[in-house]
C-alpha cells in the first residue's frame, strides 16, 4: 500500500478499490460483496489484511475529514443568518429574539468548550511534568506497588 492509502499495482487492486467504496456507502459487508462484486467470504478476508484494513481507514477518515468540512462551512453560513436576522430591523421582534437567543447559546457553548479545552491541556501539562520528573517509567516505578509509591 502506498502512503495516500491506495494499493500497489496488482491485479486485484481495481477490485479492493470498488470493495472499499462499497463498504463506505452500504450498511452491511454482504450489501458492499454484492455491489462490489466480490465475494463476502473474500471481503471477510481482506477486511482482516492490515494492507486492506489500512485503506478501508484512511478511506474512512478522508470522508469523515469531508463531511466535517461541509459542517463547518453549514455551521459559518449559519451563524451569519443568525447574525443577520438579530440585527436586521426588518425582522420580525420574534425572528430577532430567537436569533438573538441562539447566538448567545452558542457563544456560552463555545466558551464551555474553550474552558474545558484549557482545564484538559492543563491537566495534560501537569501529568507530562510528574512524568518527566521521574515517576513514570523508572526502574523503581515498575517495583513498587501501588500503595507504596504514594507513601
Amino acid at each position: 500500500m502506498t502512503a495516500n492509502g491506495k494499493f500497489q499495482r496488482g491485479k486485484t487492486v481495481r477490485l479492493r478499490e470498488q470493495a472499499i467504496a462499497a463498504l463506505l456507502t452500504n450498511p452491511s459487508m454482504r450489501d458492499a460483496a454484492r455491489e462490489s462484486g466480490v465475494g463476502y467470504s473474500t471481503l471477510i478476508r481482506w477486511s482482516n489484511e492490515p494492507e486492506f484494513a489500512a485503506a478501508l481507514k484512511a478511506a474512512r477518515n478522508e470522508l469523515l475529514d469531508s463531511a466535517i468540512q461541509r459542517l463547518k462551512t453549514a455551521a459559518f453560513n449559519a451563524v451569519g443568518t443568525l447574525i443577520e436576522v438579530a440585527a436586521s430591523p426588518a425582522s420580525s421582534d420574534m425572528a430577532r429574539v430567537s436569533s438573538s437567543k441562539a447566538l448567545i447559546e452558542l457563544a456560552l457553548r463555545v466558551g464551555t468548550i474553550e474552558q474545558l479545552a484549557d482545564r484538559i491541556e492543563e491537566l495534560e501539562r501537569k501529568t507530562t511534568d510528574e512524568n518527566n520528573g521521574g515517576f513514570e517509567g523508572s526502574a523503581q516505578t515498575l517495583t513498587e506497588t501501588p500503595s507504596e509509591r504514594w507513601q
